[in-house]
C-alpha cells in the first residue's frame, strides 16, 4: 500500500472534517484497479489540536515561572544597589545648598531613584512576589511628576505635548510609582519608535460612564506617538513577555507585559491602536476613588528626603554606645549602615555571611545588644542564624532586611523586618524601637 495522506473537507452543514486517504492498486478480472479507502479522522485531529494547545499552555506557564524567578532575583539585587544610591545621595544633599546646580542635579537623581523603586516593585508584582502598594493618590500629581522625568529622557527631535485636562484632583486607589512606571515605559517605547523625531502626546482627564444606571468615574490616560507604528501581528503580541518588535539587542520585551500586569492589578484596562507607518496610541482606563478628602499617605512627593530616605540626625534615638552586629553580604550596604549608625553613636561589628554572624556573635555574646541581618545571607540565612541562637537560649533582638518581602518562612520571635531599598531613617527608628523593648 502507498503512504496515506490527509485531506480537510467541509460537510453540507458547514462543519469541517478530516479524512485519511489510503490507496492501493489491485488486480480485478485481469485488470489493474485503483482502490482508495477513506477513514474519518476528525476525532483524532481534534484530540491532537487540544493536546497541542495544552502543551503550548504548559510551555507558557513554565516560561512565566522562569520569568518570575528571574524577575524576583533581579529585583533583589537591584534593591541592594538602590539602597546604596539612596543613602549616599542623602549624604550629598546635606552638603549642598538648595537652588544650586548640584542641588538641582540631586533632585533629578532623587526622581530617578523613585522611578527605580517603581521598577523593582513592578518586577516583583510581575513575578507575584509583591502586591501593589495602593493608597489614595492624585493622578494629576503623578502625571506632572512623570512628565518632568520624561522631558529629561527625550531627544530634542521629539516634541512633547502634555494635556492635563481640568484642575480638580483625580483621586484613585493606586500605586503611584507603578502608575509613573506605566507612563515612563510608554514614553520610552514612543521614543524608540521615532528615531528620526516626531510628536509624543500625553493626556490625562477625568471621565464618567453609565453602568447599570449608576455614573461611574474613571481616569483616562492616553499616550500617542507619530512613530513607525505596528502591523497587525506585532500589535496582537505586544503584551507577551519577551516579545519585542525592536531590532536585536534593543529592548527586553518585558516593558509592555509589566504595564499590562500593572493595569490589571489596578482593575483597569489598556487598549492599543496602531497602523504601520502611522504611529501608535495607548489608552488606559483606571477606576477612581469616591470623592472625599485625601489621605495623608499620598505619595505625591517626589523628594527622597520627604519619602524618608534622609540620613537620620542624632536625635533619632539614644544610642549610649550600644553594640550592634550588622550582617550583610553587600559591602556597599554594610558600609552605608555602618556610617549611618556610627554617626548616631552606636558601635558596630560587621559580618559578611551567616557563618561569620554566628562567629562574631559568640565572640561578643555578652555585649551585643541587637542583630541586624539580611534575610538571604550566604552560607546561612539571617532567620536560620537567629533560630540557632534561639535554640541556645539566646534572646537578643534582631532586625532583618530583605529585597523580597514575600517571605516563605515565619520569622523567629523577637525580630522585625525592613524592606529594601532601605531608608536609613527607618532603620534608625527600628533600631531605637528594638532596643527599647
Amino acid at each position: 500500500s502507498e503512504t496515506p495522506y490527509e485531506v480537510r473537507g467541509v460537510r453540507k452543514n458547514g462543519t469541517v472534517f478530516y479524512a485519511e486517504l489510503r490507496g492501493r492498486t489491485i488486480q480485478y478480472r485481469g485488470r489493474e484497479v485503483r482502490v482508495t479507502a477513506i477513514r474519518d479522522i476528525t476525532p483524532q485531529k481534534e484530540w491532537e489540536a487540544k493536546r497541542a494547545e495544552l502543551e503550548a499552555k504548559l510551555r507558557h506557564a513554565q516560561k512565566m515561572e522562569a520569568v518570575g524567578t528571574l524577575a524576583s532575583g533581579i529585583a533583589h539585587d537591584f534593591n541592594n544597589l538602590i539602597t546604596v544610591v539612596v543613602g549616599n545621595v542623602s549624604r550629598l544633599k546635606s552638603m549642598v545648598s538648595d537652588g544650586s546646580d548640584a542641588g538641582e542635579a540631586i533632585k533629578m537623581i532623587e526622581m530617578a531613584i523613585d522611578q527605580a523603586v517603581g521598577v523593582t516593585r513592578s518586577l516583583l508584582t510581575f513575578s507575584r512576589k509583591l502586591p501593589a502598594s495602593k493608597q489614595r493618590i492624585d493622578l494629576r500629581e503623578v502625571f506632572e511628576r512623570s512628565v518632568t522625568l520624561i522631558c529629561q529622557m527625550l531627544p530634542r527631535t521629539i516634541d512633547l505635548f502634555c494635556e492635563n485636562v481640568g484642575t480638580e484632583p483625580i483621586e484613585a486607589q493606586a500605586d503611584g510609582t507603578q502608575i509613573q512606571q506605566i507612563l515612563v515605559n510608554l514614553a520610552i517605547n514612543a521614543r524608540d519608535a521615532m528615531p528620526d523625531g516626531g510628536k509624543l502626546i500625553m493626556r490625562l482627564e477625568r471621565r464618567e460612564r453609565v453602568d447599570e444606571g449608576d455614573t461611574v468615574p474613571y481616569a483616562l490616560l492616553r499616550v500617542r506617538d507619530t512613530g513607525v507604528g505596528m502591523n497587525e501581528e506585532q500589535r496582537s503580541r505586544i503584551f507577551e513577555p519577551f516579545y519585542t518588535s525592536k531590532p536585536r539587542g534593543q529592548g527586553t520585551g518585558l516593558g509592555l507585559s509589566i504595564i499590562h500586569g500593572i493595569v490589571e492589578e489596578h482593575e483597569g484596562r489598556i487598549e492599543v491602536e496602531s497602523r504601520f507607518g502611522e504611529g501608535t496610541s495607548f489608552v488606559i482606563h483606571l477606576p477612581l476613588h469616591s470623592s472625599s478628602p485625601r489621605s495623608n499617605n499620598s505619595t505625591s512627593s517626589s523628594s527622597s528626603e520627604e519619602a524618608g530616605f534622609a540620613i537620620p540626625e542624632q536625635e533619632n534615638g539614644s544610642s549610649d554606645g550600644r553594640l550592634l552586629l550588622v550582617a550583610e553580604d553587600e559591602p556597599g550596604i554594610r558600609m552605608l549602615i555602618h556610617g549611618s549608625l556610627t554617626r548616631l553613636g552606636y558601635r558596630i561589628i560587621q559580618a559578611g555571611d551567616g557563618q561569620e554572624l554566628l562567629e562574631r556573635f559568640r565572640e561578643n555574646q555578652s555585649r551585643v545588644d541587637l542583630i541586624i541581618a539580611d534575610v538571604n545571607l550566604p552560607k546561612l540565612g539571617g532567620p536560620q542564624c537567629l533560630r540557632i541562637l534561639r535554640d541556645s537560649g539566646i534572646d537578643t533582638p534582631a532586625i532583618f532586611m530583605t529585597g523580597l518581602p514575600d517571605l516563605s518562612e515565619e520569622l523567629p520571635e523577637n525580630s522585625g523586618l525592613l524592606e529594601k531599598p532601605l531608608r536609613m531613617s527607618d532603620l534608625a527608628d527600628a533600631v531605637a524601637e528594638a532596643l527599647r523593648t
